[in-house]
């Protein structure tokens, strides 16, 4: 087949023509619709940042634990023994200072032996020592020092720690993310306004980590003796934080 120069060109012809009818319909269909919208997503404007809130309250609970240790050359008396002390607590606890059962728990208890151990020597046994731990929820924050005495008086041989913390953890964490709202809001106005513009709405919000609840300085108990033998405790503040990534559009 011979192929001339008018046969070439009506088939590139109809080849401009077929494409030109393509764009006419991609023109006037919803393709066209599409692409306007994406294109309108990337050309918006969005600023991210991070806001941080912290608030400092006063503790409303205090976690008291001590332990009450007895020994003896057996392990039923240095039980008996440890019973008959906890005997005197719990008598202290829970009559004098009225405490709800719910806030005394048990948190170790143990009876081991004690052994001496010598060099080239086979282990001697010195006896038994039992060991019970009490976790105690207090809530007369200005009377700790009070209470420790107290326990010290009824048998208690070991203050292990002291801490404090808050019961309105909820209430606090509100007060904390309103912050941290604001925070975020103030440094996305400063980001905009370096652009002459100003934020117009929020896209997202992620709070991230959830929200920390730790004692400063002396919120873990202080105690030392003072010039009466009477134990002070200092309680401190407590810091409530959390942080919140926002988006806007500007």
């Amino acid at each position: 087949m011979q192929i001339t120069k008018k046969t070439v060109s009506i088939t590139l012809l109809s080849i401009l023509l077929a494409a030109a009818a393509w764009i006419g319909f991609l023109q006037n269909s919803d393709v066209k619709g599409n692409v306007i919208a994406q294109e309108g997503q990337t050309k918006g404007n969005t600023i991210t940042v991070t806001g941080n809130g912290e608030i400092m309250v006063e503790p409303d609970v205090a976690y008291v634990q001590v332990t009450v240790e007895t020994k003896a050359d057996t392990a039923k008396k240095s039980q008996d023994a440890n019973a008959k002390s906890m005997e005197t607590v719990d008598k202290m606890l829970y009559d004098t200072y009225k405490f709800d059962k719910e806030d005394v728990k048990t948190t170790r208890f143990n009876v081991q032996p004690e052994y001496q151990y010598i060099q080239d020597e086979a282990p001697k046994l010195l006896g038994y020592k039992t060991t019970h731990s009490l976790q105690i929820t207090y809530r007369e924050i200005d009377e700790i020092g009070k209470l420790v005495d107290d326990l010290t008086k009824a048998g208690v041989n070991r203050v292990d720690n002291i801490q404090f913390g808050t019961e309105k953890s909820d209430e606090y964490e509100l007060q904390a993310i309103e912050k941290a709202m604001a925070n975020a809001k103030e440094k996305a106005a400063v980001i905009a306004k370096t652009e002459n513009k100003s934020i117009k709405g929020i896209v997202n919000v992620v709070q991230g980590g959830g929200v920390s609840i730790s004692p400063l300085g002396g919120a873990t108990a202080k105690l030392y003796a003072a010039e009466d033998s009477s134990t002070s405790i200092s309680s401190g503040q407590i810091s409530i934080t959390t942080q919140v990534t926002v988006q806007y559009d500007f």
